[in-house]
């Protein structure tokens, strides 16, 4: 629980911090210069989108909905289940600075594809194309 350097026990040279689940690191999503999502099922994480709108590079896993995010343009995606592609595309980012900076501009413009009110926004042109009659304003 808590926050933790993750990277000095596994000679990483402590570059990695895990922000814990239980009991919260105080630090937040935020605090971190990429988000690492290691997922081996599931939809598409909410957690994923909101680093992407704080402008945080992914490096993520390539499972279900997770594509529809993720793309060259603001974060990296491997393989699931390969923790040695994991490895390799979280050193990528730590190694080059400028690429983190890119793949987070990418990815703050890049959330504004999920914001719910255009989500509701676009909902509702489908309602009114299918059904113009029914859709009160």
């Amino acid at each position: 629980p808590g926050a933790r350097r993750g990277g000095a026990r596994r000679g990483g040279g402590g570059v990695l911090d895990r922000v814990g689940g239980r009991g919260g690191g105080g630090r937040g999503v935020g605090a971190g210069a990429g988000f690492g999502l290691a997922s081996h099922s599931g939809g598409l994480p909410g957690a994923l989108v909101e680093a992407l709108a704080i402008g945080l590079p992914a490096v993520a896993t390539e499972v279900c909905g997770v594509p529809e995010a993720i793309d060259a343009s603001n974060g990296i995606l491997v393989p699931a289940r390969d923790p040695a592609a994991l490895a390799d595309a979280i050193k990528t980012l730590v190694a080059d600075p400028d690429r983190r900076a890119r793949l987070g501009a990418g990815a703050r413009a890049s959330a504004t594809r999920f914001d719910i009110r255009r989500t509701v926004e676009r909902l509702e042109a489908v309602y009114r194309s299918v059904a113009p009659d029914r859709v009160t304003q």
